[in-house]
Parts: structure tokens; C-alpha cells; sequence
């Protein structure tokens, strides 16, 4: 299971040349998935079995603004939303869930040859009641709604079990409530498969330096 934490305040901050929410939301996210992938494929290989690589998303991707992702020039994505003359941060969270279940999506489609017996989701556990929200205001309105909408942590829990242990879990999926749920209208579009190829390359690019310059620091 891959999950992500929320940037304290809406702070800008750069981490490894890179926008903090990103760094951490998205090119971790997608560093543990490159180094997990191989493992997980073995071990489906010689249990024959399903393994599961489940990233946890939510349904507030759906709310991200995307105009900076498609007005962006070609390879320059990462670096624009990283720009402090063009931050958004009040949309950063909601883009970097986004950007989650781009990055999914393509790295579901490039493991379907390689690695059959892994399964990849992304999975919504809903709006909880935990610490993810100790350092976020949310307004007499907010705090109002997560208290009569919001769930325990154990119940949001249980769609993340669901999507790791469900015979026959559907490959490449976005899950909410125990359930297969199509991704927002941007995801599904022209628009966004266009995007999404765009982001996973940049990924990849981003992905591909942090392993040359780990092996550079290991003399290997």
C-alpha cells in the first residue's frame, strides 16, 4: 500500500528541486512503486498469485484544477508546478492526488506485459477522521461536515484491505467504497490520456535521476 501526507498549511517549499507536495505526493510515491514492482512480480510468479499495488487516491482529484498540466510545455510539467511565480498551493493537494492516479494508470498499463500477475489499483478510503487534518483549518462549515460525514480510520481502512486481498480485483481500477468507480470526466478524456503520457514521462525522467544519483552516492 502506497499513501502520501498533506503538506503542512499549504506552504510552499522546494524538496530535491522539486514543489514538497509533489516530492513527496508523487515522485516517493512512484520511487517505492519502481523499487516494489520487481518483488512483487517474483513472489506472484512462485505463489501463483495475484500481488496487489495499491496506491491510495481520493475523489477530491475530481475538484483539481488542470489547466497548468495541459498549458505546460513538453517536458516541463513538474518544473512549471514547481515554479513559485505560478504556484497554486490551494490547488496542490487536490492536483497531486491527480497526478497519483495519472501516474497509476500508466504505470498499470506498462506492468500488464511485463509483470501479469500484479495487480495495480488506486483507492479512495474516503473522508476520515485522523491526523491527516491536524494541521489544516477547515472552517466551522468543515469541521462540521468531516464530523457527521467523515469516517473513523478503520473504516476507511477497510477499502484498502479490500483492494489487497478481493479474488479476481479488477487490473488498472479506481476504487471507493468497496467498489469499482470511474475516475473524473478529465481522467476519461482525450485531454487528460494526453496529459497522463505526459506526466508519466516526466516521471520516469525524474525516476531514472534519483536512481543514477543513488548509485553515483553507492560507487556502483
Amino acid at each position: 500500500m502506497i499513501d502520501q501526507r498533506r503538506n503542512s498549511a499549504h506552504k510552499f517549499e522546494l524538496d530535491e528541486g522539486i514543489e514538497s507536495t509533489l516530492t513527496i505526493n508523487v515522485i516517493s510515491t512512484f520511487l517505492l512503486a519502481q523499487l516494489v514492482l520487481p518483488k512483487l512480480n517474483e513472489t506472484g510468479r512462485a505463489q501463483a498469485t495475484d500481488t496487489h499495488l495499491d496506491f491510495v487516491c481520493s475523489m477530491i482529484h475530481i475538484f483539481a484544477k488542470t489547466k497548468q498540466l495541459c498549458d505546460a510545455k513538453s517536458g516541463d510539467i513538474l518544473r512549471t508546478l514547481s515554479d513559485p511565480a505560478q504556484v497554486d498551493m490551494a490547488n496542490r493537494y487536490l492536483l497531486s492526488k491527480l497526478l497519483v492516479i495519472l501516474g497509476s494508470r500508466d504505470l498499470a498499463a506498462k506492468t500488464t506485459a511485463s509483470a501479469k500477475d500484479v495487480v495495480v489499483s488506486c483507492v479512495d478510503p474516503g473522508w476520515c477522521k485522523t491526523a491527516l487534518f491536524r494541521h489544516e483549518d477547515l472552517g466551522i462549515e468543515g469541521r462540521f461536515a468531516l464530523r457527521i460525514m467523515g469516517g473513523t480510520g478503520e473504516e476507511g481502512s477497510r477499502t484498502l484491505v479490500h483492494a489487497s486481498s478481493a479474488d479476481k480485483m479488477p487490473h488498472s481500477k479506481y476504487l471507493s467504497e468497496c467498489q469499482v468507480k470511474p475516475e473524473s470526466q478529465f481522467v476519461r478524456s482525450e485531454v487528460g490520456q494526453h496529459v497522463q503520457e505526459r506526466v508519466a514521462n516526466e516521471l520516469r525522467k525524474a525516476l531514472e535521476q534519483i536512481q543514477l544519483a543513488r548509485k553515483g552516492r553507492l560507487g556502483l
